[in-house]
């Protein structure tokens, strides 16, 4: 649509300034994109605009935008994902299922792949016994990447993660 009215207005300071103003929208919609998987689509969809109309062409610049910034956000979330794990192996100790599923999924992903298994699993209960939530898959998911799961599932986080604080600030008081 945006080419189709592009094409229409021809090559005039009107067609020019409709790119500048798309290119302002795209830019705001990828400074506020958390969700690497979404920006690499949007990366994408943009490039293959930019190629369809030679006014468009500075839009691939945004593409490559959107490229980085997916990309350092995986590095982050990969990188804040690896401490979790590790810090809560120092609590509760090593599981060799879970190190093989980081080795063919990556930290992040395999937290997200746990808690998209099960939510308050085994595991999740020792560390909140430990006082170590915060090492927690779900908690990890709830705070870094809900945008990996399904509004459901998110849902159904926050209220596993919620109950738990109340529980914890309950017995604190008793």
């Amino acid at each position: 649509m945006f080419i189709n009215n592009l094409k229409k207005l021809g090559n005039t300071e009107l067609a020019k300034a409709s790119v500048a103003s798309k290119a302002r929208k795209l830019r705001k919609q990828i400074e506020e994109n958390k969700n690497p998987s979404s920006l690499m689509r949007q990366a994408r969809n943009i490039y293959d605009v930019s190629q369809q109309h030679p006014l468009a062409k500075p839009l691939a610049k945004l593409a490559t935008e959107a490229t980085e910034l997916a990309l350092t956000l995986d590095r982050k979330y990969e990188q804040i994902a690896k401490q979790v794990v590790k810090n809560g192996e120092q609590v509760n100790g090593k599981s060799g299922r879970f190190t093989q599923m980081v080795q063919r999924r990556g930290y992040a992903q395999s937290l997200v792949r746990n808690v998209e298994m099960e939510i308050g699993a085994k595991n999740f209960h020792k560390l909140v016994d430990l006082g170590a939530i915060q090492y927690t898959a779900e908690f990890f998911v709830a705070k870094y990447m809900p945008f990996a799961v399904s509004a459901e599932l998110l849902t159904s986080i926050h209220s596993l993660l919620a109950s738990v604080e109340t529980n914890v600030a309950y017995n604190e008081a008793a």
